[in-house]
């Protein structure tokens, strides 16, 4: 039987998902190459670029043992960083994950200023099935406000998207975007670019929520939504598959309403959404440490779904992730 998760405003019930699917990100490394206004190292107090690798990542062997395990429990696996390519060990990691056989969909997120024979392999290595770019405006004084090297990045999914084409790589090709103060005004001709050039899927957050910890940007309102929806509107006309809609739903409830919001039966306390860190310690959740307790990755049980019913008062844009994943079902076509 599927799990509910009710979303509820002031106490009373509102929105209610139901999980499909289950879903692991495993952020990799937390180093990265570049500087981002909303990256998320900012709750930490710096960037990930300021923070560099973790002291205690997993090498190797480890991350290679992780991946089999792995393979037995979840629907979808997410990697994510920092920046995943800075591991020289990627693409040995993604080929051994197919030697052995890959049964979750395996998605990848890159902020695509890392190309050359790296990015090859790990797009061709036959282990994902969804290889995305970070791409946040293709006005090149909009993007590099938001973040560093944004051409870079577009140049990286044109030729992601040439290798679909030409058949070299089976993985569809995606796009994220933070909708930030700075950017959500061409987000109407950003879709309208990403249809031109055929991407397969885009998943649009926006940058913070209301009383959250990090670097300002938060569009958070009314006539914000009225852009998403014609963000949204624009990209399936053009069969570019979005976000889901329990995320999309989830967003606007959180435009709207400025009473107390919290989740119930979180997907995360089920244990349908898991959270890997670098140095290899598995959460429930990656914000909410009182509803985690953290184990290492070795006696981790991926296998438990604990049923008890939970309410938190974190909800907020950082979770969209979790339902997005949890809600899907997540397609790139």
């Amino acid at each position: 039987m599927k799990t509910a998760t009710s979303i509820l405003f002031d106490g009373e019930e509102e929105l209610s998902f139901v999980a499909r699917e289950r879903w692991a990100l495993w952020h990799i490394t937390r180093a990265c190459n570049i500087e981002c206004k909303y990256c998320y190292g900012s709750f930490s107090g710096a960037s990930y670029k300021q923070l560099g690798f973790h002291p205690m990542e997993l090498n190797t062997a480890q991350c290679v043992d992780l991946a089999a395990k792995l393979n037995d429990h979840f629907d979808g696996v997410h990697i994510n960083g920092g920046e995943p390519l800075l591991r020289k060990d990627l693409p040995f990691i993604l080929e051994n994950w197919v030697a052995i056989g890959v049964r979750p969909r395996v998605w990848l997120l890159t902020n695509g200023t890392i190309r050359g024979k790296s990015l090859d392999r790990v797009v061709e290595s036959g282990a994902l099935d969804l290889v995305a770019v970070s791409i946040d405006s293709f006005d090149a004084q909009v993007g590099n406000s938001m973040r560093e090297r944004s051409q870079d990045a577009l140049r990286t999914l044109k030729r992601l998207i040439d290798k679909r084409i030409s058949g070299s790589m089976s993985a569809h090709v995606g796009v994220y975007t933070v909708a930030h103060d700075r950017n959500v005004h061409g987000l109407r001709e950003l879709a309208e670019n990403l249809v031109q050039l055929g991407v397969d899927y885009v998943n649009l957050q926006p940058a913070f929520s209301p009383g959250s910890e990090g670097p300002s940007g938060s569009v958070l309102n009314s006539s914000a939504w009225e852009v998403f929806q014609d963000f949204f509107s624009i990209l399936r006309s053009g069969s570019v598959r979005v976000s889901s809609q329990g995320a999309r739903d989830t967003a606007k409830w959180l435009l709207s309403r400025t009473g107390k919001s919290t989740a119930a039966n979180c997907f995360a306390d089920q244990h349908l959404y898991t959270y890997i860190s670098p140095n290899g310690v598995v959460f429930n959740c990656p914000v909410k440490a009182h509803v985690s307790v953290g184990q290492r990755w070795e006696s981790a049980d991926f296998s438990v779904k604990d049923e008890r019913r939970h309410e938190c008062g974190h909800l907020s844009v950082d979770c969209l992730g979790m339902y997005e994943m949890a809600s899907g079902p997540m397609r790139a076509r």
